[in-house]
């Protein structure tokens, strides 16, 4: 203990005055220092949130418009759908009335005489043009089913596409 004393006692006190405020005084920089240095840390990391924010908003908004031309595209695909449905059932229901009027040409054809197979022929010729308005009008409900077709293609490309 007295060999430190002795020490202490060889440095004049104006050099620990000295020595302490240079101490106190690099103590204060390092801690302003810190603190700038965290103010930047805390001003880089609100940027950061900033800039991820806007990403999140941006992919929001292309998943909102993804959405709404999904939601497009399947109201096309429905309304084409119960269209092709309804093509279907008036086929379906013109089969139908063709089958019966041929069992009930094949049953008068059978029980008819000449002046009765003259009727037949008339009423075939009408059952023929009737027929051939339905075949051509089913042609048109395809080539529209068609053109339906490519248009949902054409909006599923759109969709897949990159903005």
């Amino acid at each position: 203990m007295k060999a430190l004393a002795g020490f202490f006692e060889l440095v004049p006190g104006w050099m620990w005055a000295v020595l302490c405020a240079s101490a106190l005084g690099t103590s204060c920089i390092h801690s302003h220092n810190y603190q700038v240095e965290k103010g930047r840390h805390a001003q880089t990391r609100a940027d950061h949130a900033e800039l991820e924010a806007e990403r999140l908003r941006e992919a929001l908004r292309e998943v909102s418009r993804l959405v709404t031309v999904t939601k497009e595209t399947q109201d096309v695909y429905n309304q084409e759908r119960s269209q092709v449905l309804a093509l279907r059932d008036r086929l379906r229901a013109a089969g139908q009335r063709l089958l019966d009027q041929q069992a009930e040409h094949d049953a008068r054809i059978a029980a008819a005489g000449a002046d009765g197979l003259r009727r037949y022929a008339t009423t075939v010729g009408a059952d023929l043009g009737r027929c051939r308005a339905d075949v051509e009008r089913f042609g048109l409900e395809a080539a529209a089913c068609s053109a339906a077709a490519h248009a949902l293609k054409a909006n599923l490309n759109a969709v897949n596409q990159a903005p």
